[in-house]
């Protein structure tokens, strides 16, 4: 009879034996053609080629990925209270965060929400800024007009004496009998004169002559004591003596 040898103790025992008689182990012929369970096919794992422009994010593991835009949305809203210097950094976050959540394929709520408050805080500030230097600009030109202009002798400083006052004085020679002349000349000189007189120097000239000059103010000339009281009445008259025609030399 054939015999077979145990695989594990090497013990011979007889080929119908179906366990070893030493150690117990299973007897296995070794011209037995038993195969294996035939194991399914395996299929090899699926590559899904990669295009490029057209990559789609992997899903999240754990817990999912949040909305951006957080932090940038309290930055605009917080502008009302920093004069909206904290809304022009939630409006340049808030872009950024739109960005992130297009790329992680979430809402981009939170930073349209940033960009939109924070312009509503940022555009009022900017046109009173802007207004307020524009202003400060204009005041500072009158200014400097009015400092190099202080350097000079102004108008009122060159003639003190109103053009009214010269205008009634005027007025009342002329109802006084003189006649007058209209102003001219650089000095706006209107000169006024009464009467006549004859001298052995200059022949016949006028008794009493007032000059009046409208640019500088000033009254000169010779006339009767009425007449010095009368410009007197508007201007304080210096009496320069006698004019040797009777009248007096006067000046203002």
């Amino acid at each position: 009879m054939a015999s077979i040898f145990c695989s594990k103790c090497g013990t011979e025992s007889a080929e119908d034996a179906g366990f070893c008689s030493k150690c117990g182990t299973a007897l296995i012929d070794p011209k037995s053609t038993i195969q294996p369970d035939a194991q399914p096919d395996e299929q090899p794992p699926t590559v899904t080629p990669i295009v490029q422009g057209s990559i789609t994010a992997p899903p999240s593991l754990g817990r999912p990925y949040g909305t951006p835009g957080t932090g940038a949305l309290w930055l605009s809203i917080l502008g009302i209270i920093s004069l909206g210097i904290t809304a022009f950094f939630g409006v340049f976050f808030g872009v950024a965060a739109i960005k992130e959540a297009k790329r992680h394929g979430v809402s981009n709520t939170k930073g349209v929400f940033a960009v939109v408050i924070g312009s509503l805080f940022i555009v009022p500030y900017a046109v009173v800024l802007l207004s307020f230097m524009f202003s400060a600009s204009d005041s500072s030109e009158p200014a400097t007009t009015n400092s190099s202009a202080s350097s000079q002798p102004s108008a009122e400083t060159m003639d003190p004496t109103p053009t009214t006052d010269l205008e009634t004085l005027r007025d009342d020679l002329l109802a006084m009998g003189f006649k007058c002349t209209p102003p001219s000349g650089t000095a706006g000189l209107s000169q006024c004169s009464k009467g006549e007189v004859d001298t052995a120097a200059y022949g016949k000239m006028p008794a009493q002559t007032v000059n009046i000059e409208f640019e500088t103010g000033a009254v000169h000339g010779s006339g009767k004591p009425k007449t010095l009281k009368t410009i007197g009445k508007y201007f304080t008259v210096e009496d320069f003596g006698d004019d040797g025609t009777g009248g007096r030399l006067f000046g203002t």
